[in-house]
């Protein structure tokens, strides 16, 4: 079951509504606005410690918004509640990624389907427990208060966000951008996605996102997906360890560290960068190795995108999209070791590739 994150959320970011005012929804007296990759998230509600966990789940920083959500979440009960959408966008209302997400049983994937309690609703439970967490009809979802509920909601939030994005591919993948060429990291989980792009990012280079990769297929760029990064205990850069220990206020070395990557780290403003390379990743080794590839059809069956970008767009033109995504880009091999070791074999063999 995920556990609870440890960062917190700016206190400017939530604010109280004092009474009920004409057009405002009375009982909502928490709101909170997050922005990110083009995207504002306008969420109202009752229970303050679900806008905090949205935080630790999607973070976001202020910025323009080409696309607006509101969603009203109501913790309705002790055992119940409800988030209700309030857009035009029918996309924001499926449930078809999920159910796909479910079907393919990906380890980064947390839910899986389950029989309604009513006729007519979809439903989902956690992957791990066989009791309804989700159930969804038209534009209503309710939930129940199962361990970790509010962490489901923010998930399930962050699925929204990449459903009305249809010009862009999200991944399960980090980013940097290297010399202003975009490089995507992809492995499975526990691979070193995020320990090898913050091991960059401490080198200086941008950090593009250290969970979800953004891909613009009209343009063929990377965007910066900025949400908290989460440090699992294990290896790390020499300079992340150094940042930790300056700003962590409690929490042990055994614990996830999620935070804003700002909060640590002094690394250039993150823009979008045209995508170069890929770097698949490989069982850890003594000592860090890279090897570059030629895109094959192997490679495109490693990637790993979202569900939420086969939804919005028909599979044909996200699979097309892929290949030639792939035919843009070097491709390499790397067996990651040491963080700072590997970071440094990263920049020997890929830098200069921004021109």
């Amino acid at each position: 079951m995920p556990r609870a994150d440890r960062s917190r959320i700016s206190p400017r970011s939530i604010l109280h509504i004092p009474g009920r005012r004409e057009g405002s929804f009375p009982g909502f007296v928490f709101s909170a606005t997050f922005f990110i990759a083009g995207t504002a998230l306008d969420i109202k509600s009752n229970d303050e410690a679900v806008l905090q966990e949205i935080a630790n789940v999607i973070g976001g920083d202020d910025g323009p918004a080409l696309t607006r959500l509101s969603f009203l979440i109501e913790s309705s009960s002790e055992d119940w509640g409800t988030i209700t959408a309030q857009t035009d966008d029918p996309i924001v209302f499926t449930t078809e990624d999920l159910a796909l997400g479910a079907a393919i049983g990906s380890a980064d994937f947390p839910f899986r389907t389950i029989d309604p309690s009513e006729e007519g609703w979809t439903a989902f439970a956690w992957r791990e427990d066989g009791a309804s967490l989700f159930e969804f009809r038209n534009n209503v979802c309710r939930f129940w208060k199962r361990d970790g509920w509010r962490r489901a909601v923010a998930i399930l939030l962050l699925h929204c966000i990449y459903r009305v994005r249809r010009d862009a591919i999200f991944f399960h993948a980090a980013t940097v951008s290297l010399d202003g060429a975009g490089v995507m990291f992809i492995g499975p989980k526990g691979a070193g996605k995020s320990t090898s792009s913050l091991a960059l990012a401490a080198r200086g280079h941008a950090l593009l996102g250290d969970e979800t990769a953004s891909y613009l297929p009209a343009s063929g760029e990377v965007e910066p997906f900025l949400r908290p990064v989460g440090i699992k205990p294990g290896p790390r850069s020499r300079t992340i360890a150094q940042a930790l220990l300056r700003v962590r206020a409690t929490g042990s070395e055994d614990e996830v560290v999620r935070m804003s990557p700002r909060a640590f780290l002094d690394t250039p403003t993150p823009k979008p960068v045209p995508l170069r390379s890929i770097i698949f990743l490989e069982p850890f080794a003594d000592s860090p190795q890279v090897v570059e590839t030629e895109p094959s059809r192997q490679d495109l069956a490693l990637l790993q995108p979202v569900t939420s970008s086969f939804v919005n767009a028909p599979r044909s033109q996200r699979t097309l999209e892929l290949v030639r995504m792939l035919s843009r880009c070097r491709t390499f091999r790397l067996s990651p070791s040491d963080p700072d070791e590997t970071a440094c074999l990263v920049e020997s063999h890929l830098g200069g590739l921004g021109s």
